[in-house]
């Protein structure tokens, strides 16, 4: 154990691109400062662990490193710019709504004590407005979500907001969520029209029209979108929910070809994620992709053209899943009910446990709705 040791953790962190081996490079990294008595480096790194793990499908992670942070922040608050700790609250919220386990209870309570630290720091309560019609949204819980958002839409604006394409597209979710199509889709014109981006956006709205517009019977535009949004997000694991929307599309069009490469590349991004939220919104359209499959309802070509034929009946299937997989074959040949079973079992199972923790069935709500997009029976 040496300082030269924790400066080589540190170099090792940042040279990792984006993904799991730079949050775990940062937890070895923080180990060895706590072990080296230095705090000041270790709420550093655990702030950029925090960061790299919200945006990068690990969410799971920056919750463990939030604790510390935020004893540190308390302990040291001369020191420390309350914003920095504000807009990690912000953040952090967002991977709490999507663990089952975590109570209704408890995520209410931590908005309420970013509320108090709000006010504290000399803000507007916008920002708590904001992330509890968030969170609310997400559990499904639409008459509180709206009245917290009639709340933000009418408090100041101040140094705690989101950017303008971000809150719009929260707003996109919403009256996607609450099947307000029309709404959703006039609110997330000027994205779509390029007139509002930002790192995240248009990627996540490209996702969240994906369902207004399948509803509303304008497939050409969802694939046009689908294809879109695909581009922009196949190599970042955040994005995990927008994939699924985009793998919903082709398999409602049949496309079977852009079905299974799509399932094929992105099973490891469910496997891996330590959110449940995306794994569930996965697990549900993969479920419905290997059941619409083994149905013989899905055709094939070439091109994914105008020009199909039957798949021939079949009772296995070639995909390419990962090793990590519990049901993987080095011979890539799976039992298409087989593994459509599994895929229906852990999507069933996980809307089950968001439903007790958000006291509804708007997950069980979410999973049916995906089956009838896909154009499969829910048994």
């Amino acid at each position: 154990m040496s300082q030269n040791r924790l400066e080589e953790l540190i170099n090792e962190a940042s040279s990792f691109p984006p993904g799991l081996q730079k949050i775990e490079a940062f937890e070895r990294a923080i180990a060895e400062a706590e072990v080296l008595g230095e705090p000041d480096v270790a709420f550093k790194l655990r702030s950029d662990l925090i960061q790299s793990a919200v945006f990068n499908g690990q969410g799971d992670r920056a919750i463990v490193a939030f604790a510390a942070y935020v004893k540190h922040a308390d302990q040291n608050r001369a020191t420390i710019d309350p914003r920095d700790l504000l807009g990690k609250y912000k953040w952090i919220l967002n991977p709490m709504v999507e663990l089952p386990q975590i109570p209704k209870a408890k995520i209410l309570d931590m908005i309420s004590d970013m509320s108090r630290r709000v006010e504290a720091a000399g803000y507007s309560q916008r920002a708590v407005f904001y992330k509890r019609w968030q969170m609310l949204t997400e559990m499904g819980d639409f008459d509180a979500a709206a009245v917290d958002m009639l709340k933000w839409q009418s408090a100041t604006k101040d140094g705690l907001k989101d950017c303008e394409a971000c809150e719009t597209n929260s707003e996109v979710y919403f009256w996607a969520a609450t099947q307000n199509n029309e709404k959703a889709l006039e609110i997330a014109r000027p994205i779509l029209e390029g007139k509002l981006t930002c790192a995240l956006i248009p990627q996540n709205t490209l996702g969240n029209v994906i369902r207004p517009l399948m509803r509303q019977g304008r497939i050409d535009d969802a694939v046009k979108f689908a294809e879109k949004g695909y581009r922009l997000t196949s190599k970042n694991e955040e994005h995990l929910c927008e994939v699924s929307e985009f793998l919903l599309v082709a398999i409602h069009t049949n496309a079977l070809v852009r079905a299974k490469r799509i399932f094929s590349k992105h099973a490891i991004w469910a496997l891996k994620t330590g959110c449940h939220s995306p794994r569930l919104r996965f697990n549900s359209v993969a479920s419905a992709f290997l059941k619409k499959l083994d149905q013989g309802k899905l055709r094939e070509t070439s091109s994914e053209g105008s020009e199909t034929k039957k798949r021939k009946a079949t009772s296995s299937v070639r995909l390419q899943l990962p090793s990590e997989h519990p049901l993987y074959r080095p011979d890539a040949k799976y039992d298409i009910s087989e593994l459509a079973a599994w895929y229906q079992n852990e999507a069933q199972n996980l809307a089950q446990q968001f439903d007790q923790r958000n006291g509804n069935r708007y997950a069980s709500q979410c999973l049916k709705e995906t089956y009838k997009l896909a154009g499969v029976d829910y048994e």
